[in-house]
């Protein structure tokens, strides 16, 4: 989705770390603009809020930047230029390395540095901006994604079936009530933790066949793994194939060490996932007045 960054600093701290910064957009094919108001030659040219040249700046950098025009993402230290960015319609990141005591009310993201900026998340941050769904991993037959609200109708298909309802909680009784709180999980679980439940759709049918990811359980201080696989794609390995790979990814890429799972009494399928899944049963706990079996692996272990 990122097609197009704009830098705008008020100083330059490393004329390196931006020139680095740059080459490794453009060698992905991402048109970089950089401005600087400390220019090469020492000469300054002061942007604050007194002075329209941050209106001029954004207009000459980029004529596109009105409507909706998430590919283009800014980066600047003024709060100022963040906002305009963002009432234009551009995804935006503050940069607060080179700038004290300013506020970035507002602002969903920022960064200390350009250095070792991973690419594939300033993408994912051009998608949350513009409400899509961050693609989360790939394995051999399935590709695991954000939710979004157009799943919902296929979501109830799938827990339709009364043993998909056997040992966890089924959906809202109404459809408009579940819209509700998946707009609300994108918002307020996937945007601060950065994970959480996810679809899962198979590749070669393009057909959502269930959910499944890890969630932070307050009750219990832990990190759950979760799915449901929906009925005509059980026994075939789809959960293992599935969660395995989440597990991979919550240690590799978020550095979680260690995920547990609650299971109820006869969920036999849970308990042979998680034996294969490498999962040792500890104790029993009580979670909201119902029995769980809890079952914990150590990430760097299985490695």
């Amino acid at each position: 989705m990122l097609k197009k960054v704009i830098v705008i600093l008020e100083k330059e701290s490393s004329n390196k770390e931006t020139d680095e910064f740059v080459k490794v957009l453009h060698r992905e094919g991402i048109d970089c603009v950089r401005y600087i108001a400390e220019r090469e030659n020492g000469e300054k040219e002061i942007i604050d809020e007194s002075d329209n040249r941050i209106e001029e700046i954004l207009q000459e950098l980029d004529e596109h930047v009105s409507g909706k025009n998430y590919e283009t993402l800014f980066i600047s230290s003024n709060p100022d230029i963040c906002l305009l960015a963002i009432e234009g319609g551009c995804s935006c990141i503050a940069y607060i390395g080179c700038v004290e005591d300013r506020s970035f009310g507002g602002i969903r993201y920022a960064i200390e540095s350009l250095e070792n900026i991973d690419i594939d998340y300033l993408d994912k941050i051009c998608r949350r901006y513009a409400g899509l769904p961050w693609k989360i991993l790939e394995t051999e037959r399935c590709i695991v994604r954000e939710m979004t609200v157009e799943d919902v109708d296929a979501f109830y298909e799938i827990y339709k079936e009364p043993s998909i309802t056997a040992y966890m909680e089924g959906l809202y009784p109404e459809r408009e009530q579940e819209t509700d709180y998946i707009k609300s999980y994108i918002k307020n679980i996937y945007e601060f933790y950065e994970y959480g439940l996810w679809t899962v759709v198979e590749k070669q049918s393009r057909e959502i066949i269930g959910r499944a990811g890890i969630s932070w359980r307050e009750e219990t201080e832990t990190v759950e793994l979760g799915y449901v696989i929906a009925k005509p794609f059980q026994r075939q390995g789809y959960a293992y194939e599935v969660c395995n790979a989440i597990l991979k990814y919550a240690y590799e890429e978020l550095e979680i060490e260690q995920v547990a799972a609650y299971i109820k009494e006869g969920n036999e399928a849970s308990e042979a996932l998680c034996r294969k899944l490498k999962f040792e049963q500890k104790e029993n706990v009580i979670i909201k007045n119902a029995s769980y079996e809890k079952w914990l692996t150590i990430l760097a272990k299985n490695k």
